[in-house]
């Protein structure tokens, strides 16, 4: 069997299973509306499964193309995927708190913290009231370094029926400079806050803070291989999927409270078909702009 007929034969595959998908996906996102044991499980097949199927479903066309594309696209869509299990696989992994307040407007709090523990994650868990949101600020001081941080705890869709989340958490990476306690004060919080304000000092998660220059960089950069792969008369629209992967790996760490991820799912599905959106339309764009070779052009590239 020919490379060639193995990657028609696997994009056949992928077009049989993408109505079945997609039923799953339904069955389970309403399951998950009804039963609270099922939220859960339906909130890590979307972090995990929506990267992976869009990044394995749009990169069949490679197969065919130019051995160099090939490599360059598969490794972009390869680290691209990497990058979204590696923030589901952090996402979801326990860490126990280093400490841990209920925090009021009525003063500060002060939480020990070991001195060699500088890298933290702080999750504030915030509940609006009435409104449809409220603003939060927060200053975090140790060893006379102070810093301010302010959120918008918003209410957001849930679930069909226009169910709506009036709690979820906040997640913020600090740098602790300086020794000794850690002092939280609330600096500012809207009347249609909860409070007391619980508040977690959490280890990092195992991934790294993704710069978002990064990720519209190899996006861009699979816009272009995917122009290129068209210039030889092939299609391997990997920009999407691409894209979808890298929304996830970004926006999942800021939508999905790992103690109630389903909550912050329908957010994430929707970062993710925006940004696979844009990444078909640009690559859309580039594939138009360039010129495909001849017949004789592409014969003696592909030598």
């Amino acid at each position: 069997m020919t490379q060639a007929s193995s990657a028609d034969s696997l994009r056949d595959l992928l077009d049989k299973l993408r109505i079945p998908l997609v039923l799953v996906a339904l069955v389970l996102l309403t399951a998950a509306g009804k039963l609270e044991d099922v939220r859960p499980f339906a909130a890590r097949v979307i972090v995990f499964g929506l990267p992976l199927i869009a990044v394995v479903y749009t990169s069949v066309g490679l197969l065919d193309t130019h051995p160099t594309l090939k490599n360059a696209g598969l490794m972009l869509s390869g680290v691209s995927l990497l990058a979204a299990l590696w923030v589901g696989y952090g996402l979801f992994q326990p860490r126990a708190p280093l400490a841990t307040a209920d925090l009021t407007d009525q003063g500060s709090r002060s939480l020990s913290v070991p001195d060699s523990r500088h890298d933290v994650e702080l999750v504030v868990h915030g509940k609006i009231i009435r409104a449809e949101k409220g603003r939060l600020a927060l200053t975090v001081s140790r060893g006379g370094h102070e810093q301010t941080l302010e959120h918008d705890f918003e209410r957001h869709l849930v679930g069909k029926k226009g169910q709506q989340s009036v709690q979820h958490a906040w997640r913020e990476r600090l740098k602790l400079e300086g020794s000794g306690p850690v002092e939280l004060t609330v600096s500012h919080a809207d009347t249609d806050l909860k409070l007391p304000i619980g508040v977690e000092v959490l280890p990092p998660p195992v991934y790294p803070k993704l710069p978002k220059a990064a990720l519209f960089g190899l996006v861009a950069l699979a816009v272009f291989v995917q122009a290129m792969v068209a210039r030889r008369g092939l299609r391997a629209r990997i920009a999407p999927g691409v894209a979808i992967a890298l929304a996830v790996a970004a926006y999942a760490p800021e939508l999905v409270d790992p103690e109630r991820p389903y909550d912050g799912v329908f957010g994430l599905l929707i970062a993710a078909l925006v940004a696979g959106g844009v990444g078909l339309f640009v690559g859309y764009l580039a594939t138009r702009l360039v010129k495909p070779k001849t017949g004789k052009e592409a014969a003696k590239g592909a030598a």
